[in-house]
């Protein structure tokens, strides 16, 4: 199953670290668009091609995203999910942070950054 950082990638985006309003230098995924149309167009033909297994998950990270406008651009960011170096380096290791779509409707925005 996919993690939500390979279903970003598999969307054709390149998700990175950041930091968002009151977010106080914690971490979490992000991508960035350059519109909300081509944002969704892309997440929704990455839903249609994994099938609807993991749509309940899906639409529990997404009640959770927050967006910010760059200028030209827009970043879209998952304040619950945070930002797991080794996840998206490619670390084959098991971590408890990595967080599957199954596992994110089980999160909330504060146990995400608790200290392991």
């Amino acid at each position: 199953m996919l993690n939500f950082v390979e279903f970003l990638e598999e969307a054709g985006f390149d998700p990175y670290p950041y930091a968002g309003r009151s977010m106080y230098g914690k971490q979490c995924v992000a991508v960035t668009a350059s519109s909300f149309g081509r944002f969704f167009a892309d997440i929704l033909l990455t839903v249609e091609s994994i099938g609807s297994e993991s749509l309940e998950d899906l639409a529990s990270i997404f009640e959770g995203m927050k967006w910010d406008n760059m200028g030209y651009d827009f970043v879209f960011y998952f304040p619950q999910i945070k930002w797991d170096s080794n996840e998206a380096h490619g670390d084959e290791s098991e971590d408890e942070d990595g967080v599957s779509l199954r596992e994110v409707d089980d999160l909330e925005a504060d146990e995400a950054y608790e200290d392991s």
